[in-house]
């Protein structure tokens, strides 16, 4: 856990990252579909990430995770918000999405969303890669993608029970399994890419900020493929 401690908190730094035509841009990745918080800073010539593990304090988490990026690039500085979408855990993503409008409403600055299993896969290929994430109760949000130069979709993302998964996956060619739902059902050959990682939200984000892409800012919603519990819950009273 990491709300407010510097010592929990992960980072990864890279200068002189290659960006599309070296163009003065920063964008910031926000990747919050399951446990970790994770927070990146896309730039010039620089990629840097924040995260720590917090599954019940992503709100509080994110704000200090912010805090700690914005040593390094005032959010003045920023130029556009890439958001992991989904598909995720429901209150994770909520968060995530929440501090995106933020921001962006407080800034003025552009939204993209950023499918999380398309960024598995990007951070997992080459080759056709079958990304499963744990849903719990027994399934996996999963999708199948073919890694190149870039990323394209096989098949869309689900809501789909372990052995059903690596059934389409096999029918598609899957060369390889990732995510830590490929990990948790022994799905195998598998990458060692457990989650999508934020820089990679960021780099995608990037080339959709480039192209004038954008989200609107105060409607849009998460993927979460999956009611919270507590809407089930009510509907089925």
């Amino acid at each position: 856990m990491c709300p407010g401690l510097r010592a929990g908190v992960y980072f990864r730094w890279q200068r002189n990252a290659p960006l599309p035509d070296n163009l003065p841009v920063i964008v910031l990745g926000i990747e919050t579909s399951g446990a970790p918080s994770s927070l990146a800073l896309v730039g010039e010539d620089f990629q840097v990430e924040a995260s720590c593990l917090t599954p019940f304090a992503h709100a509080e988490s994110l704000n200090n995770l912010l805090a700690l990026l914005e040593e390094m690039a005032p959010l003045g500085e920023i130029d556009g918000i890439a958001l992991s979408i989904g598909p995720g855990f429901f209150t994770s993503l909520r968060a995530g999405s929440s501090m995106a409008k933020a921001l962006a409403m407080t800034l003025g600055l552009p939204v993209v969303g950023i499918p999380t299993l398309k960024a598995l896969a990007r951070d997992s290929g080459p080759g056709v890669i079958a990304c499963a994430l744990d849903a719990k109760k027994g399934q996996v949000y999963g999708a199948v993608y073919r890694v190149k130069k870039e990323v394209s979709e096989l098949s869309p993302a689900g809501i789909y029970d372990p052995d059903e998964f690596v059934a389409i996956s096999k029918g598609f060619g899957a060369t390889a399994f990732a995510g830590d739902g490929a990990r948790k059902y022994g799905m195998k050959p598998l990458v060692p890419v457990k989650r999508p990682s934020a820089i990679t939200v960021a780099l995608m984000g990037l080339e959709e900020i480039l192209e004038g892409k954008s989200l609107p800012t105060l409607d849009f919603l998460p993927d979460y493929l999956r009611e919270p519990d507590a809407v089930v819950k009510q509907k089925s009273k």
